[in-house]
């Protein structure tokens, strides 16, 4: 009796999974939302198998005249009168390419077919006079007539729409020969179109053209879901704008062998202190380069040059864009430390950079004229070396000069002695003179060894600050002063651990990708240790030295 039990039990269970996984052929029907349908108006087919299939449904013959939007699948098992029913749907979504009357073709699932089904597609249906579309899209494209190749293409995409729709995408513009940016973000607003009101986004381009001919921007690609009146998401809809053309015109004949910069407007400025400058003392000179319709990466660096007894070192120029109702607005930034060598006047040279104005249509040029700059001796705060006082033999000399003229006797004894007071006296000029050419070079020494020393306790101190400001950019320049002013800085940094240490991390930040935090605190107390090493006699040249208190 438990053997037959157990024959039931594993027949039963031997029928169960050979209806689930074998079976007969399959049962497949075909069903459509809706038919006729209307051209990019989405609709969706329901391929449903009662019973067992031999594999997935293969969809891709449907591409042929359909777009496939999307697709999912589900799956049910029911147990009937003691037997196993299992049905399978897969739902497609699908988008007309174009109107007539278009074919569903036979879909494969191994070796079972679906039936071919006949679809209507018609015209979108034409407005009536007064009515206005749901969703509709609107480009523009300024200037819209000819340009010139790298002059900038302001392109404006505006989507009208009057009701409730999810998962929205709009394609990004994709153009042959030509850089892309977009201005900003996405900006949103209601209007009034035709007595209907309408929620707007408008998403604004820059495009330049990088070659001369006809440069296309092509149709654009919305799609959506829109809400139906029973307040569910059922219908995708799809759009296309319109495509776009413009002429592109090669680099103006006339204009210079230098930069191409077609623009709307280009200023060239600079920042320079008042005031004279100061032998030894830095300054900084700021340059500026702002161009309408141009970006950063378009603008020219700046060529330099600087008479001699002028020393000059640039930071990195900063770049920058900004966008605004013009388009696109560059800017290049260079500060330069520039310090005088010595006292007098110098010509700092024009700077001229020439520039295409579009609106005009002709060379033009953004210039600094050429500034002359003042520089005067660097006070002295340390006593000169060997300035003594006046010496007092030329004092003493007086009583001489009156006897140089005696009275004239016929005595030999009073000739003789005017003769040697005589030789006296110009014995003491002669003296005289030599000690004083002596006092000129020794204060001329020292007002010189004095000057360095002020130039030096300057860039010691601005490097200083510089580190204690985490300035790593400032840092760099001052340091590099420091070096050039004090030799013997920089052959003791070569050997010294913290130093080096120090300074890998300071090139590390300035030229890493993201840059980062960085403390100059550590760099600067290596230098201080440096220049104390210095001062205690580790080295016995004077030009070594800085001064421990800036």
């Amino acid at each position: 009796m438990v053997v037959k039990t157990l024959m039931l039990v594993s027949l039963w269970f031997a029928m169960f999974f050979s209806s689930v996984h074998t079976g007969a052929a399959a049962d497949l029907s075909v069903t459509l939302d809706r038919n006729p349908v209307t051209v990019h108006a989405s609709f969706t087919v329901v391929f449903e198998a009662t019973g067992a299939v031999d594999a997935d449904p293969d969809f891709a013959p449907l591409k042929q005249d359909f777009e496939l939007l999307n697709q999912s699948k589900s799956s049910q098992v029911q147990f009937l009168n003691g037997g196993v029913s299992r049905t399978n749907r897969w739902s497609v979504v699908l988008m007309a390419r174009r109107s007539g009357r278009l074919l569903l073709p036979a879909i494969a699932f191994g070796a079972d077919h679906s039936k071919p089904v006949a679809v209507v597609v018609n015209e979108a249906e034409q407005l009536k006079p007064g009515e206005q579309e749901d969703i509709f899209i609107e480009v523009s494209i300024e200037p819209d007539t000819e340009v010139y190749v790298q002059q900038q293409l302001r392109y404006r995409v505006r989507l009208y729409r009057a009701v409730n729709i999810a998962q929205a995408s709009l394609t990004e513009p994709v153009v042959e020969h030509a850089i892309i940016q977009k201005q900003g973000e996405d900006h949103s607003f209601e209007t009034m179109y035709h007595g209907r009101r309408y929620a707007v986004t408008e998403r604004k381009y820059v495009i330049f053209p990088q070659r001369s001919g006809t440069l296309i921007v092509p149709p654009l690609l919305f799609q959506a879901e829109v809400m139906q009146a029973a307040g569910y998401f059922a219908q995708t809809k799809k759009l296309h704008s319109r495509a776009v053309s413009i002429d592109v015109k090669s680099k103006a004949a006339e204009y210079p062998d230098a930069s191409w910069l077609p623009a709307e407007e280009i200023i060239l400025s600079e920042l320079w202190p008042e005031g004279e400058l100061v032998a030894g003392e830095a300054v900084t000179r700021t340059l500026t380069l702002q161009a309408t319709g141009l970006t950063a990466a378009q603008l020219p660096e700046f060529e330099l040059s600087l008479p001699e007894g002028l020393k000059s070192y640039p930071d990195q120029p900063v770049l920058r864009d900004s966008y605004g109702l013009e388009g696109a607005v560059g800017l290049r930034e260079l500060k330069l430390a520039i310090i005088p060598t010595r006292a007098g006047d110098f010509t700092l040279p024009e700077i001229s950079i020439p520039w295409w104005n579009i609106k005009e249509k002709r060379v033009e040029y953004a210039h600094i004229p050429a500034r002359i700059i003042h520089v005067k001796s660097a006070v002295l705060t340390a006593p000169l070396v060997g300035q003594a006082e006046p010496l007092k033999a030329v004092g003493q000399s007086a009583p001489v000069r009156e006897a140089v003229a005696p009275t004239v006797t016929t005595h030999g004894l009073w000739l003789w002695v005017a003769v040697g007071f005589a030789v006296v006296w110009i014995l003491t000029i002669a003296l005289w003179w030599r000690s004083s050419r002596k006092q000129e070079s020794a204060a001329e020494v020292a007002r010189k060894k004095s000057s360095e020393a002020i130039s030096r306790k300057t860039a010691l101190k601005r490097l200083k600050v510089a580190c204690l400001a985490n300035q790593s950019k400032e840092v760099e320049v001052a340091l590099q002063i420091c070096f050039d002013l004090a030799p013997g800085i920089r052959e003791a940094a070569k050997n010294d651990p913290l130093f080096q240490r120090s300074f890998k991390e300071l090139q590390s930040v300035l030229y890493s990708l993201d840059g980062g935090d960085w403390s100059g605190s550590q760099l600067w107390q290596s230098v201080e240790q440096l220049v104390k090493n210095i001062a205690s006699g580790h080295t016995k040249e004077e030009h070594y030295l800085l001064p421990l208190n800036p």
